[in-house]
């Protein structure tokens, strides 16, 4: 009679040691992302003239290709004080805690996916911090009164929620790109594969949209942040899938087997 031995599994002392290791360096660099963002708003918050200098560039850029409709956008929804609070919250709520719900779903239930899509994540918001160190640009809210574009917090009877929410979610001066829009397409680009019912992926393409929606509704940024936000982590994206395809190439020609024609 023979007997199989049990396949051997490493200590649980071990497991439990590497996964927390690894939860460390995650927040790790959630910190060093953080910090960097704080130091970014505590200095390009003295450039608001440069900023509104920049803003005024998308909005002749815009008027130039027919896309500055900002105001008629904004003005479809201003007539609903209850819907534009709404806004308020969603703008300022959602936009880290969406993503992190999403990493951390990730990581539990797909970490064969986890990485690729952190990576995405991180490699798109430092390219985005980059921008808004070079080019500074206000939103529309902070417009001259003659484009009639509406600060939805200020002006509308905000609540000091809804302030905070805003404040923390928001830089002043860094519209260009917009990260709520480039973040809210990750989400669709890490979540959509991997999604099994029709009603999680349709909630999948629509929150990027809703969030673009958002965004214009509360004179947080131009129809063109939100273009180059959606183009910045698509180009990201390909950049990555490119350079691991290379990096693959590389590691299979290493290791194919050499023929001794000698012999």
């Amino acid at each position: 009679m023979t007997t199989t031995e049990a396949p051997r599994t490493r200590p649980l002392a071990n497991v439990t040691t590497s996964a927390w290791w690894k939860v460390a360096q995650e927040l790790v660099a959630v910190a060093v992302f953080l910090y960097v963002y704080e130091l970014i708003r505590d200095n390009i918050v003295q450039s608001g003239e440069l900023a509104i200098r920049h803003a005024m560039w998308v909005v002749d850029a815009e008027k130039a290709v027919g896309l500055f409709q900002e105001r008629g956008m904004q003005s479809v929804f201003l007539h609903s004080y209850g819907l534009i609070h709404a806004f308020n919250l969603y703008y300022g709520g959602t936009h880290f805690i969406v993503p992190a719900a999403a990493l951390i779903w990730l990581g539990v239930r797909h970490p064969q996916h986890y990485a690729r899509a952190r990576n995405l994540l991180a490699v798109t918001t430092a390219v985005g911090f980059t921008c808004f160190w070079l080019l500074p640009v206000a939103p529309p809210r902070l417009l001259p009164k003659k484009f009639g574009i509406v600060d939805t917090i200020h002006h509308l009877g905000g609540t000091r929620l809804e302030a905070n929410l805003m404040d923390r979610a928001g830089n002043a001066y860094a519209a260009l790109p917009s990260l709520h829009v480039a973040w809210a397409v990750w989400v669709t680009i890490a979540l959509y594969p991997l999604l099994r019912t029709r009603t999680a992926r349709v909630i999948a393409v629509v929150y990027p949209i809703l969030t673009t929606i958002v965004v214009v509704a509360t004179g947080n940024h131009f129809i063109a942040d939100c273009v180059t936000g959606a183009a910045l982590i698509f180009a990201v994206a390909w950049v990555l899938d490119r350079l691991r395809t290379r990096r693959a190439a590389t590691a299979a020609t290493a290791v194919e087997p050499t023929v001794d024609l000698t012999s």
